[in-house]
């Protein structure tokens, strides 16, 4: 099933939000789409510290609209630059983060909404297996900062491999 999604923007950044989902091992997998344009894609799926999932990506994306060289893979294209969430990673690149909601203030005289969030980024690329580092919501987009000239999207399956262990004396 794929999610339903609502385009917000919060703050200036684009952001795709989703329905709320549970991967279970008796679901099997989950099919999201990611697409070039956006910063982040909410895939709707809270996730654990220490969950195992695996992903796999495929389709092709432009970073630059009207560039016949700025089309790349899940892998991204063989540069780094400053422009990007993960420096050391190739620009375009699919990557993941977690996030956890620490707390929400509204600034007093602007009344705009402030989050403070941990965050965790993550390489994804065409595919891999990614230890969860925290409990929060998992977001999937670009490893670019630049997105509103980008077009396509990429295709990713999440399979979960193995859910944290429980701790005996904690609630299901």
């Amino acid at each position: 099933m794929i999610p339903t999604k609502i385009l917000m923007t919060i703050a200036s950044a684009s952001v795709l939000m989703a329905e709320t989902h549970a991967l279970t091992p008796r679901q099997g997998q989950i099919l999201f789409k990611v697409p070039a344009n956006a910063a982040w894609t909410d895939t709707g799926l809270d996730v654990g510290a220490g969950d195992m999932i695996h992903f796999a990506a495929s389709g092709n994306v432009s970073l630059q609209r009207g560039n016949p060289e700025a089309f790349c893979g899940p892998q991204g294209l063989d540069m780094q630059t400053l422009q990007q969430p993960l420096t050391d990673k190739n620009l375009g690149a699919l990557i993941g983060k977690v996030v956890r909601l620490i707390s929400v203030e509204v600034d007093e005289e602007t009344k705009e909404e402030i989050r403070n969030e941990l965050v965790e980024i993550f390489f994804l690329g065409a595919e891999n297996s990614v230890d969860i580092p925290l409990e929060g919501r998992l977001h999937l987009g670009i490893n670019e900062l630049v997105v509103e000239d980008n077009l396509g999207e990429f295709e990713v399956t999440m399979t979960l491999e193995k859910r944290r262990s429980q701790d005996p004396g904690s609630c299901p």
